[in-house]
């Protein structure tokens, strides 16, 4: 996910193999890439046809969900005049086989009867009307497994990345781009890859090539470079002021899509 300093910013949320977000005061857009931002490695190709950008209606106000048919959490969304977040996937503990981690971390995640972190952030759209009521919940409430989260307001300095690794949080107010991997080093631990290089390289490139955008030029024209890659399945520019998104979706590195531009009046 990706803020920048001007009218929209992104937040890279792909749904495959990889995601990253930023955020920065006062624009606010976010980018959902289908290869991996928020979203656990789904490497199937045509979800990007199958994106719905859903409105809710709920007693904390109206939201707009971007989302799959079937799907009942959310991963990316924004709520007017209240908030704008995404989830973006967690590295995994690292115990032994890359394969065999894949299985371990699922079945923790299984027997945890705490929420999912797509159940927690749409609890949070659903009951807080503020920034701060949702970054509270977000650090606080029990997750059933790790999870990176950005959350963008609509006020100067209302702009957080927050660490949830089952044990511990860790809020970040400054470095607000991130990828699929903890904002510093911790042992123990295995990032998520989508594109080119090492883990730990991967992952920094593609962080700071959305730190370089600036918020301005097209809509979409930072999805490019280590951004693009054959993983990314939609993208995504949230405006948390006034609940605008801008959406478009992705197959084999090219745009498969029209980008269409959604406000909360054209979806009631």
């Amino acid at each position: 996910m990706r803020c920048g300093p001007d009218r929209r910013s992104p937040c890279a949320m792909p749904v495959s193999a990889g995601c990253r977000s930023a955020a920065c005061w006062p624009a606010w857009a976010i980018p959902s890439s289908g290869a991996g931002c928020g979203a656990p490695a789904w490497p199937f190709p045509g979800l990007s046809g199958l994106v719905e950008v859903v409105h809710r209606q709920t007693s904390a106000g109206p939201y707009l969900n971007v989302t799959w048919p079937g799907f009942v959490g959310v991963l990316t969304a924004v709520a007017p005049g209240r908030f704008a977040a995404s989830i973006n996937q967690a590295p995994m503990r690292q115990r032994t086989l890359l394969w065999l981690d894949h299985v371990l971390n699922a079945l923790a995640g299984l027997r945890s009867t705490a929420l999912p972190p797509e159940h927690l952030l749409r609890r949070v759209f659903e009951t807080c009307t503020t920034f701060e009521q949702a970054h509270r919940l977000l650090e606080t409430a029990p997750v059933a497994r790790p999870v990176l989260l950005t959350l963008v307001g609509c006020k100067p300095g209302e702009r957080v990345v927050i660490e949830r690794d089952g044990h511990s949080v860790r809020t970040y107010w400054q470095d607000t781009v991130v990828a699929n991997d903890w904002q510093e080093p911790r042992s123990g631990w295995r990032p998520r890859c989508c594109g080119e290089g090492t883990l730990v390289e991967n992952n920094r490139s593609r962080r700071t090539a959305l730190a370089a955008w600036t918020g301005r030029g097209a809509d979409i024209d930072w999805v490019s470079g280590p951004e693009l890659n054959a993983c990314p399945r939609v993208s995504v520019e949230m405006l948390s002021a006034t609940g605008e998104l801008v959406v478009a979706g992705w197959e084999d590195s090219a745009r498969a899509t029209e980008v269409t531009r959604y406000h909360l009046s054209s979806a009631l």
